[in-house]
C-alpha cells in the first residue's frame, strides 16, 4: 500500500485498518449461528432468526448490519435481510461454499472478546470472564465502559 501524503493521513485511516478484525469476527459469528443457511429461502426479519437460534434479536440486527456495510447480506426492508451473492458464499454445501474456510481463519480469534460477545447474545447469559484473560482483567487493553457494557 503506498503512504499517503501528509495532509491527507487522518485517525480515520488507522481505524479503518482495525474494521478488518470486527469484520472477521461479523463473519465467524455470521456461519457459527448459521445465519446465511436461515436465509436460503429468502429474507427473514432478525426477530424471526434470533428467535429460531435463541440470541438476542438487536445484537443479531447489529452483526447483520454490521456484514450489510460490507456487501454481505442484504437489508430488504427494515431489520429483514436476505442473502446475496456473497453471502450465499456462507451456505452449507453449495459450490464454492468458504463456510469452513470463514470459521478456521477466525478460530484463533474465536475466544476473542467481541467474536463471544456476538455469539454469547442469548438472553439472560454473561459474557465468559475467562474470555478477557487473567480472571477478567483487561489490564487496560479494553476500555472497562465497553468490558462493563458486554457483562451486563
Amino acid at each position: 500500500m503506498a503512504p499517503h501524503s501528509g495532509s491527507s493521513i487522518t485517525p480515520m485511516d488507522l481505524l479503518r485498518i482495525c474494521d478488518g478484525l470486527v469484520i472477521q469476527q461479523a463473519l465467524y459469528a455470521a456461519v457459527k449461528l448459521g445465519v446465511a443457511d436461515l436465509l436460503q429461502d429468502g429474507p427473514r426479519s432478525t426477530s424471526e432468526i434470533a428467535s429460531q437460534i435463541e440470541v438476542h434479536e438487536p445484537a443479531l440486527y447489529r452483526l447483520l448490519r454490521a456484514l450489510a456495510t460490507q456487501g454481505v447480506f442484504e437489508e430488504t426492508t427494515g431489520r429483514t435481510f436476505a442473502n446475496n451473492q456473497l453471502s450465499r458464499f456462507l451456505c452449507t454445501g453449495v459450490p464454492g461454499s468458504v463456510r469452513s474456510m470463514v470459521g478456521f481463519a477466525a478460530a484463533s480469534f474465536s475466544t476473542s472478546v467481541l467474536a463471544r460477545s456476538f455469539i454469547a447474545s442469548r438472553p439472560g447469559s454473561r459474557l465468559d470472564r475467562s474470555c478477557l484473560g487473567n480472571r477478567g482483567n483487561t489490564s487496560g487493553i479494553i476500555p472497562s465502559s465497553l468490558v462493563s457494557s458486554m457483562m451486563r
